[in-house]
């Protein structure tokens, strides 16, 4: 018998908890040029940024604590998925990314744009998100 994939049997690539305002999101898996992967990470992140936020528009942090590698295809993904947030009303920030995902972020010229900080915890990048707590 052959193993097929369907999407019941979606990992879980994103947790989500409210900290309002805010949806933080830990990411549990390397970003890989897998297609399908980076597919079910743009369809779980994309349905809980549609299903909003009780205090308007969403507010994204995603926690890349235990992501090691981030492909060209990922980041890729994490454009589309910032420009979605951002046509929504709402702003993308990125923590918890190691020395060597930022060193992508840097070297693509985007580490500002996703408000990229190497090392920053979530506790650090949640007050520095909300309103009042620090610019970029």
């Amino acid at each position: 018998q052959g193993f097929t994939k369907t999407m019941n049997d979606s990992r879980v690539l994103v947790s989500f908890r409210d900290d309002a305002p805010l949806i933080i999101g830990d990411v549990s898996a390397d970003l890989t040029a897998d297609a399908n992967l980076l597919a079910e990470f743009r369809e779980q992140v994309l349905s809980r940024i549609h299903a909003g936020s009780a205090s308007g528009p969403a507010a994204l942090l995603l926690n890349f604590e235990q992501v090691r590698y981030l492909s060209s295809l990922a980041l890729s993904e994490l454009i589309r998925i910032r420009e979605t947030v951002q046509q929504n009303g709402g702003a993308l920030r990125l923590c918890g990314v190691s020395t060597d995902v930022h060193t992508v972020f840097a070297l693509t010229k985007l580490d500002d744009e996703f408000s990229v900080r190497p090392k920053e915890d979530v506790e650090r990048a949640v007050e520095r998100f909300k309103p009042g707590g620090g610019v970029g």
